[in-house]
């Protein structure tokens, strides 16, 4: 009679992926907020070194988190809609913010959101022709 052995083979174990070396967890809502909010006012403050005088207050502060919108209704993530910083004082036509300096402020509100990882500065395409910086581009030329 031969010899025989029976080799029982083990189940194969799947690699378990190492997190990339520089991944973190995702931050809170809180955090995000935080941060956000840092962001606005280091803005507020960068407007206020360009045209002396205005002054910014809070308004709709008692916003509080709620579901997505669709399509990400059906996820447990959460939206939280800032509240406005207003001012007052400055050029009375554009929020206080002249059109002389627009460029250097929304330049400055460009490199805090790419701090903020929010490289999709201009969510809607708009004209920033002088005296006219909020008008949709669909409206232009009408």
């Amino acid at each position: 009679m031969p010899w025989t052995t029976t080799r029982t083979r083990r189940p194969a174990i799947p690699k378990q992926r190492k997190p990339h070396r520089n991944s973190s967890p995702p931050p809170t809502l809180e955090d995000t907020q935080a941060r956000v909010t840092r962001a606005v006012e280091d803005l507020a403050a960068y407007a206020n070194s360009l045209v002396p005088g205005m002054t910014w207050t809070w308004t709709r502060t008692e916003r509080q988190p709620r579901a997505c919108d669709a399509p990400y209704d059906q996820t447990a993530g959460k939206r939280l809609d800032l509240p406005n910083y207003i001012t007052e004082g400055g050029d009375p036509t554009h929020g206080g913010i002249p059109d002389a300096v627009w460029p250097q402020v929304r330049d400055k509100a460009r490199q805090l959101a790419a701090d903020l990882a929010a490289t999709h500065s201009d969510p809607l395409p708009t004209a920033e022709k002088p005296g006219d910086r909020w008008r949709a581009a669909t409206e232009v030329g009408r």
